[in-house]
């Protein structure tokens, strides 16, 4: 059985207790695939060269009208900026001794899967992120009081804030689109919980899909609420609320490869295998008025 043939059960490490390359190398890529995020919030794009052109939405002028008297409809003018961008390749890789190999060390290299799968698909959230942050045309707005007082007279207004949020984009976008999605750190998300009136709505909504079973904000002001700790790595204190899918792409010239490398081969005789993991794809934010920030979220 190989390659595609492969069931998730048979590609878990801990039920494989011969730890073969093959089925390490399986591993890897469904541990990522099962870490997602960013990517999921995007449109997705797969690309044929490592060049591509990029366009982004600029400014727009003129507004639907009525139909003038010499019969003329009023004209709307869309700008878009265009220029191009290299898709990189990123990845990384692990070490497995001949010792770990031998002694059957199948917790250990379960670890070492799970860290670089994981590591691979936080590094692209976090250039998701940044890219979207950092967009050109996107809105942004700082919060009326910090998140992190929940109570007196100096405590913040995250209602409001994202309220306004919302409204930036709807604004940007002469009211033709809206937000559906809020990202937030952890942190952010903790914030958030103690604010009595979030916490009397997340303690008392009951079933299976309620805080108390699941330890999940469902939503907020209507928007999703996605959780990740890649929006504000440093804990600035900073939330995304944008319109998910369409704010952008991800553009793939390859999806996740791996490569296991005997250790003989790079004259390393306590090395068993090396395990390299690499993708190349890139975020190209197309619409950044489809989005806004909230910064200042913490005293």
């Amino acid at each position: 059985m190989v390659g595609a043939a492969y069931k998730e059960k048979d590609l878990s490490a801990s039920n494989n207790p011969l730890i073969s390359p093959e089925v390490v190398e399986s591993a890897i890529k469904l541990q990522y695939q099962k870490n997602f995020i960013g990517r999921t919030l995007l449109g997705y794009q797969p690309i044929d060269v490592s060049t591509v052109s990029t366009v982004e939405e600029s400014d727009t002028s003129g507004d639907i009208d009525w139909l003038s008297e010499n019969g003329a409809l009023p004209k709307l003018d869309f700008t878009f900026l265009k220029g191009t961008k290299r898709v990189r390749p990123y990845g990384g890789w692990f070490e497995v001794t001949e010792e770990q190999q031998e002694d059957n060390a199948e917790d250990e290299i379960r670890v070492m899967i799970n860290n670089v799968a994981y590591a691979m698909s936080y590094f692209e959230d976090l250039v998701i992120f940044s890219d979207i942050i950092s967009a050109n045309g996107i809105s942004s707005i700082d919060a009326t009081k910090p998140w992190d007082v929940s109570a007196g007279a100096n405590a913040g207004d995250p209602a409001s804030d994202v309220g306004r949020a919302k409204r930036a984009v709807k604004t940007a976008t002469k009211f033709a689109q809206r937000a559906d999605t809020i990202l937030m750190s952890s942190l952010t998300i903790e914030y958030l919980s103690a604010f009595d009136y979030i916490k009397s709505r997340l303690y008392n909504t009951q079933g299976p899909d309620g805080y108390i079973v699941t330890g999940v904000v469902q939503t907020f002001m209507g928007l999703i609420v996605v959780e990740d700790d890649a929006i504000d790595p440093d804990d600035d204190g900073r939330a995304l609320v944008f319109k998910k899918k369409d704010i952008g792409v991800w553009q793939e010239r390859y999806a996740i490869r791996t490569k296991s490398i005997p250790g003989s081969t790079l004259g390393k005789d306590q090395v068993a295998f090396k395990y390299t993991a690499k993708a190349k794809g890139e975020p190209n934010i197309k619409f950044p008025k489809l989005g806004c920030v909230i910064n200042d979220l913490y005293t």
